[in-house]
């Protein structure tokens, strides 16, 4: 198989992959299936088994690298990329991943509800989706041959596109209580200067959602 046909394959495999899993993910879907105690985990797997073919695909190509990271740019990049991986870590520590993965609303037969409440994790303080955040530095943060620089490109548009999407969700669920908390915290990029404080964040998360 050329490099050609699989930059294409590559290519259409991630549209059909953000299609699919934003039709799963979209609230005439989950309004239907969401119910379900086992919707959530069966949305994971499905997310996890339709990524396998995209992985095959970078195996084949054969091109060089068109991103190469020279010191002390590699330094910096290798830094760049562990303090991601110790964000994403701090940030398990404030999910339920048996509650977030759909285990354990299969398991023990309940329903998949989503959550009444605004809530406002520690890192969430800092910025609204941390582990798109940490993402987008580990897509970015290495070498890449031109199949990996497609994939890094196609994802960043669909991460920013997807916060922008979840966002109108969430402001259509919980109104200006979800306003504020845009106006306080920035969307992917920390900014020392723009913050929430423990005290703000605890008022903003008392306030209950419109009905």
């Amino acid at each position: 198989m050329s490099n050609a046909i699989i930059l294409i394959l590559i290519a259409g495999g991630w549209g059909g992959y953000f299609l699919l899993h934003s039709l799963l993910a979209s609230q005439a879907i989950k309004g239907r299936f969401s119910r379900q105690r086992c919707y959530r985990l069966s949305y994971n797997l499905i997310a996890l088994i339709t990524l396998l073919p995209l992985i095959w695909l970078h195996t084949l190509y054969r091109g060089q690298m068109v991103i190469q990271w020279q010191p002390p740019w590699t330094w910096l990049a290798g830094l760049m990329s562990l303090a991601a991986l110790a964000c994403f870590l701090w940030t398990l520590r404030y999910y339920d991943l048996g509650e977030f993965s759909g285990w354990r609303t299969c398991r023990d037969g309940r329903k998949d509800v989503t959550e009444e409440r605004l809530v406002i994790s520690p890192p969430h303080r800092y910025v609204r989706h941390p582990w798109y955040s940490c993402a987008l530095v580990l897509i970015w943060c290495h070498d890449m041959n031109l199949a990996q620089l497609l994939t890094a490109t196609l994802l960043s548009v669909y991460l920013v596109i997807g916060s922008r999407l979840e966002e109108r969700r969430l402001i259509d669920e919980y109104g200006d209580q979800y306003r504020e908390y845009i106006r306080s915290v920035p969307g992917l990029i920390p900014l020392p200067w723009k913050r929430l404080s423990r005290e703000k964040a605890d008022r903003l998360m008392s306030r209950m959602p419109p009905d």
